[in-house]
């Protein structure tokens, strides 16, 4: 691995961008470099520059685009079910990326004071937005306090 720019000072990302493209559009179906006539023939195909300056409001779509509102808020409703570790069962319903409160089923040997302690716990993922964070932490806890949950 090395810096590009310790083997040429004037390589910049634009051009690395700019250069595969071209490549891209020179090669036919097999791989075959075709030259820069081959690329002039793309029937539609051409190299374009997604800047604001090419194409105005472009940055605002990809702002919008990139939202919590338009990658999570938009999602449609699931529910998420764990078993931990054969002490319990946990639900999680999630609604517009959001985790609505946790619906818990203990073992009938469970320890109560346990039971509270995980119940504090879940009740700290209402409201959060879902994330595969959310649930290794579930995870993570359920392993950490296995052992404690029966009496």
């Amino acid at each position: 691995m090395t810096n590009l720019k310790a083997h040429n000072r004037d390589v910049s990302v634009g051009k690395i961008l700019s250069a595969i493209g071209h490549e891209f559009l020179q090669t036919d179906i097999d791989g075959v470099d075709c030259g820069k006539a081959f690329a002039q023939k793309q029937r539609g195909f051409q190299l374009l520059n997604p800047t604001d300056d090419w194409f105005p409001g472009l940055g605002d779509i990809k702002v919008h685009l990139q939202s919590w509102e338009w990658t999570s808020g938009k999602t449609p409703e699931f529910i998420v079910k764990r078993s931990l570790s054969g002490t319990c069962e946990v639900e999680l319903k999630v609604v517009k990326g959001i985790v609505l409160p946790a619906t818990v089923n203990f073992q009938l040997d469970s320890n109560p004071e346990q039971q509270n302690q995980f119940l504090s716990f879940i009740a700290t993922f209402e409201g959060k937005p879902f994330s595969p964070q959310l649930l290794h932490a579930l995870d993570e806890w359920a392993m950490s306090r296995s052992y404690e949950i029966y009496q």
